[in-house]
């Protein structure tokens, strides 16, 4: 439902004619609608998490990392804009939900693993320091991406992929 109509379009009772139960059915599992796109968001970071844990494994795991991170973004436009851009209505500072916290700290630490940091897991996300060139890479695909999906760039998807793998090539030693 997100990728057809986008968390603006999302509500309880949506949800509930969707599924075919009662409209106060989603109550029982979701407190509200925040919280139901925060479990959204959530379930985006865990598939980018995935996606990005498995380019570890690849010959080229910087090049393989950053074509997940584009496949999942390009194959859930609506759910990647929600992870990126923040619940509608915001949150207050500190209130993140605890499994949002969790998936999308998770995210960063796989990144952080294919830049090559050795990541202990007991160690506080926050605790991290990106470098420049880490912060360049993430924003160049960030970025692409988000280019991509507003719309912005006349190419098309089969372009787009070319153009991100030439901007992620790593220039022979």
């Amino acid at each position: 439902m997100l990728e057809e109509v986008g968390a603006d379009g999302i509500s309880l009772r949506a949800l509930a004619r969707r599924v075919g139960v009662s409209h106060a059915a989603p109550g029982h599992h979701f407190a509200d609608r925040n919280t139901l796109l925060a479990e959204l968001a959530a379930d985006g970071f865990r598939l980018l998490r995935q996606r990005i844990e498995r380019a570890l494994e690849e010959d080229d795991p910087y090049l393989a990392a950053g074509r997940a991170y584009i496949d999942v973004a390009l194959e859930r436009p609506n759910t990647f804009t929600l992870m990126f851009g923040g619940l509608p209505g915001g949150l207050a500072a500190g209130d993140c939900p605890p499994r949002l916290a969790e998936e999308s700290t998770a995210a960063f630490m796989a990144l952080l693993r294919v830049a090559g940091v050795d990541v202990d897991p007991d160690q506080p996300a926050g605790d991290y320091r990106l470098t420049s060139v880490e912060l360049r890479t993430w924003a160049l695909v960030h970025g692409a991406a988000t280019l991509f999906i507003n719309g912005a760039l006349n190419v098309s998807r089969e372009r787009f992929s070319d153009l991100v793998t030439e901007m992620l090539a790593r220039p022979s030693p």
